[in-house]
């Protein structure tokens, strides 16, 4: 994997651990099969993952892998995506030459695509994480296209090139929203996109036009590129949250209910809401918390709030902020917006509102 004396001694040094580890495990699965007359159906993921290690530096045939490649080649249904293409990597070109099409085919067929965003998993059994989302599973998966390439050149009806090309578009797309802040992430992206590129996402560019403007805020209209915001307002009442549809009464409690949705994962999005004149927050400190499942920098301005999220992933989003009616009247509630400050391009507003209050 290297030719660097230190990094091949810790490649090495790596290797061997796994290996006693992943001997341990098979020895003790073994006596588990002995004990009770049945198979074991499945072994932890990480087993396989070394068994594609294994394959990619060209490892000794040994009892252990042979055990790990036989029950990998029986996993159908519970593998992830990183799996299944693991899977594919460290079963071609071996007896299991099948299983690894099927699994390569499986991986495909779990994927969506679109002309902007490109190919990419839209599935729970792609799994991702806090900082790098789903990005080792898509890198991983250009990889297995890219290794079985020769041997599966179409799958279902699509070229390789086509699939991967696809795949790596979605990557590109992703950067336009994401700070990547992880090594693993960096790297994975770097490698997949710099492999036997097939040249038709080389070049490929982006740029925005935006424009500052003054309106009626009566006037405005509900818009979106890449989120959709809703702002719903409400009223405890008989221990009941319910819409506000008529006069609020002073001393009552409030609440905004938000629901955002976002078309694809976001670092750094603002949600800025204007705050009419009779309200008080209930909560009148700006700091960290947990909005109904959305973690946020929760900022208390004189007329608005907002709200500052680090990792946005995509889907339906809904979170609520109460306030105190403080004051009679009629008053101007304006409008929520929501912008990623990393690619400012995607935006969305939501519908104005007027707050009536009564003694």
């Amino acid at each position: 994997m290297t030719k660097d004396q230190t990094g091949s001694g810790l490649c090495n040094g790596a290797l061997s651990f796994l290996y006693a580890e992943a001997k341990k495990e098979v020895e003790e699965l073994k006596l588990i099969e002995k004990h009770h007359k049945t198979a074991v159906r499945s072994l932890p993921e990480w087993m396989y993952n070394y068994l594609y290690v294994c394959r990619l530096l060209e490892r000794r045939e040994t009892p252990t892998l042979a055990y790990i490649r036989k029950k990998l080649a029986s996993e159908n249904k519970t593998l992830t995506m990183y799996g299944k293409s693991a899977q594919a990597i460290a079963l071609s070109g071996t007896t299991y030459e099948k299983v690894a099409h099927d699994a390569l085919q499986s991986v495909v067929e779990h994927t969506v695509t679109s002309p902007e965003m490109g190919r990419y998993f839209d599935t729970d059994r792609a799994f991702g994480g806090w900082s790098s989302y789903r990005i080792p599973t898509q890198t991983f998966a250009i990889e297995a296209l890219q290794r079985l390439a020769s041997q599966m050149p179409k799958i279902d009806g699509t070229a390789n090139a086509q699939l991967v090309d696809e795949l790596k578009l979605w990557l590109l797309q992703s950067k336009r929203t994401q700070v990547w802040n992880t090594s693993r992430a960096t790297t994975d992206a770097a490698y997949a996109l710099l492999s036997q590129s097939a040249g038709a996402n080389e070049g490929l560019a982006w740029g925005a036009v935006s424009a500052r403007y003054k309106v009626d805020a009566a006037k405005v209209q509900a818009t979106g590129n890449g989120f959709r915001l809703e702002r719903r307002f409400e009223v405890l009442r008989n221990d009941q949250w319910t819409k506000a549809d008529d006069a609020v009464r002073v001393g009552e409690r409030v609440r905004w209910v938000y629901t955002l949705i976002a078309d694809r994962d976001f670092d750094h999005v603002s949600l800025k809401s204007t705050r009419p004149a009779g309200l008080e927050p209930r909560e009148p400190f700006s700091g960290v918390e947990w909005a109904d499942g959305l973690l946020c920098y929760r900022m208390v301005r004189d007329a608005e709030n907002e709200y500052f999220v680090e990792h946005l992933a995509k889907g339906k989003h809904v979170f609520t902020d109460e306030s105190i009616v403080v004051r009679t009247g009629q008053f101007d509630g304006g409008i929520a917006t929501v912008q990623s400050v990393f690619a400012p391009e995607f935006s969305a507003t939501s519908t104005p509102m007027t707050l009536k209050v009564r003694p």
